[in-house]
C-alpha cells in the first residue's frame, strides 16, 4: 500500500511539474506572456485564428508581435528549441508594407496594423525589424511558387540564426508563437471620473 501511495504521489508531482514547465513565460519588458503551439501543417491565417481563441490569466492571445530587440532576445532565449514559427507580421494587404496584423499593434493606423518595414530586403525599417540577410525577398513573386499564391506575404520567426523570413501562407513551420498581452487596468483618475459622473446623474434624478 505504501509503495502504491508513493508511486501515485510521484506521478502527481511529475504531472504538476510538466504543467508548470509548459506554462506561458512572462516577460517584464512587455508585461506579456508567451507560449509556443506545435502544429506543422497550420497556415498563417488559421494560426492567427487559433491564437486569438486562446487566453491566459484573463489576457487574450494573438500571434506574437515583436517590437523591440529586447523582446526578440527574450524569445530566442526561451524558445531556442523551436525551429520555425508563425508570428503576426504580413504584407498581404499592400505588397512591401510589412505590418503587425495581430494584437494591440494590429489595431494601429485605423486597423491596418502597425507599420514596421517598407520594401524588400534592401528596404527601410520604420520600426524594429530583424530580417535574415536579404529578406524579405518575396521569392515566390518570380513565379517559382504556386500561381494560386504567387507572393510570400507572411513572416516566420526562426530560432537559429535568430532572425525573420517571409514565406507563403502554407509555410514550412513547426507551429506558432502566441503572445498574451496584458489588458490595461482603468486608471484611478478614470474610475474617479466615472464615479463622480454617476453620483451627479443620481443627484439630478433625485431633484426631479
Amino acid at each position: 500500500m505504501k509503495s502504491t501511495m508513493t508511486t501515485v504521489a510521484a506521478f502527481v508531482v511529475l504531472v504538476l511539474a510538466r504543467q508548470a514547465s509548459a506554462a506561458p513565460i512572462f516577460f517584464t519588458g512587455t508585461e506579456s506572456h508567451y507560449d509556443f503551439v506545435s502544429d506543422s501543417v497550420i497556415t498563417w491565417t488559421d494560426a492567427k485564428v487559433a491564437a486569438e481563441s486562446l487566453s491566459f490569466l484573463g489576457n487574450p492571445g494573438h500571434l506574437v508581435t515583436i517590437t523591440s530587440a529586447a523582446e526578440d532576445a527574450f524569445l530566442h532565449a526561451n524558445f531556442s528549441g523551436v525551429d520555425r514559427a508563425w508570428m503576426g507580421a504580413s504584407d498581404a494587404a499592400v505588397e512591401g508594407e510589412w505590418r503587425w496584423a495581430t494584437g494591440p499593434e494590429g489595431l494601429a493606423d485605423g486597423g491596418q496594423g502597425l507599420l514596421f518595414w517598407l520594401g524588400n530586403g534592401s528596404g527601410t525599417p520604420v520600426g524594429y525589424a530583424n530580417w535574415y540577410i536579404g529578406e524579405p525577398n518575396d521569392t515566390c513573386g518570380s513565379g517559382v511558387c504556386d500561381p494560386a499564391e504567387p507572393s510570400e506575404d507572411y513572416a516566420e520567426w526562426i530560432a537559429a540564426p535568430g532572425t525573420w523570413n517571409d514565406i507563403k501562407q502554407i509555410g514550412d513551420v513547426a507551429g506558432y508563437l502566441v503572445e498574451y498581452s496584458s489588458i490595461p487596468e482603468p486608471s484611478s483618475f478614470f474610475l474617479v471620473t466615472i464615479g463622480l459622473f454617476a453620483l451627479s446623474s443620481v443627484s439630478r434624478c433625485r431633484r426631479r
